[in-house]
């Protein structure tokens, strides 16, 4: 065999030995938040910028557009990543597949145990743990508004998992206030007090906000909580500079500019930084961030707390 054999193989034995020393010393980046402020100004003023932006204008006018920076020679993304995964398009996804989506497809069992109020958005909930110790976010349609924005939050999760994105697990539940049980160490903001104790008064008057069945239950979507470290919210430019594996600026990459097209199509005009997640997973013995899109309660004509106004998703 010839000494360049001999390269390659040593070459090849150096790169396998430090790949678990490199997913070994990798360390959690530090978990950040994109205020809402902040996100909110940021999505009002980015189409300014984009049409002011000199270089962007002249790409339009020379029709020499950027191309994704994470494309295969056909044009493509293929290869599942932490971002996305091939699905719809690439392969056969059942409705069977599409309804039980991320799974586990399930909701809450046996009593609740509310442990926490929602403390962003502009829609009522609180945060709830079942039986078997699994955490949901549960979420409520507005008095006007019965079964519109549970349901769009539900298909929602259902049409971007079968898209290819991470999303956690959304299903429709009805319950009674009486399956209700607060946990001694549930604490709500009170902006005299600072931090209370929740009490059986703060939920009875959350539910009175919501809207409630004829047979006295009310309807809402769990949430179940992804597996994993919450660290903030992902940004669609730049990237994550404290991830050594997020080497491809944001805006660059296919599957975040496909986004336009699937909002477009199911008029999502509220994805922001403030409904995704980065989540700190360790799997296979290694750790890593995995990238998630979450909050679909305003899509398909509804609007959190609300209808669309028929001007949504016009730019």
């Amino acid at each position: 065999m010839s000494a360049r054999f001999y390269g390659w193989a040593l070459a090849a034995m150096l790169l396998a030995a430090a790949i678990p020393a490199f997913a070994a010393s990798q360390e959690m980046p530090k978990p950040r938040h994109v205020s809402y402020f902040e996100d909110g100004y940021e999505q009002a003023i980015r189409p300014l910028t984009r049409g002011l932006d000199p270089s962007i204008l002249y790409r339009r006018l020379s029709g020499n557009h950027r191309e994704a920076a994470n494309i295969d020679e056909s044009n493509q993304v293929r290869l599942p990543s932490t971002w996305w995964q091939p699905r719809a398009g690439f392969h056969s996804v059942t409705a069977e597949q599409m309804l039980a989506g991320p799974g586990p497809g399930t909701g809450p069992v046996g009593k609740w145990l509310v442990i926490k109020a929602k403390s962003q958005g502009v829609s009522e909930g609180f945060q709830i743990r079942d039986e078997k110790g699994v955490r949901y976010a549960i979420k409520f349609d507005p008095i006007g508004y019965p079964e519109l924005t549970t349901s769009a939050d539900v298909i929602g999760s259902y049409l971007y998992w079968a898209a290819g994105y991470n999303v956690p697990s959304n299903v429709i539940v009805h319950f009674k206030r009486e399956d209700l049980q607060i946990s001694g160490e549930a604490k709500v903001d009170d902006p005299l007090r600072g931090k209370i104790p929740m009490s059986s008064a703060f939920i009875d008057t959350l539910l009175s906000h919501v809207h409630r069945d004829p047979d006295g239950s009310y309807r809402a979507c769990a949430s179940r909580f992804i597996s994993g470290k919450p660290i903030g919210e992902l940004e669609f430019a730049g990237r994550r500079k404290d991830d050594p594996e997020d080497m491809i600026p944001h805006q660059l990459r296919r599957e975040l500019r496909g986004l336009w097209a699937i909002n477009a199509w199911l008029n999502h005009d509220d994805c922001a930084s403030r409904n995704t997640l980065d989540m700190w997973v360790t799997e296979g013995g290694r750790s890593f961030v995995r990238h998630y899109l979450i909050d679909f309660n305003g899509i398909l004509g509804a609007a959190s707390i609300d209808k669309h106004e028929y001007r949504a998703g016009s730019e």
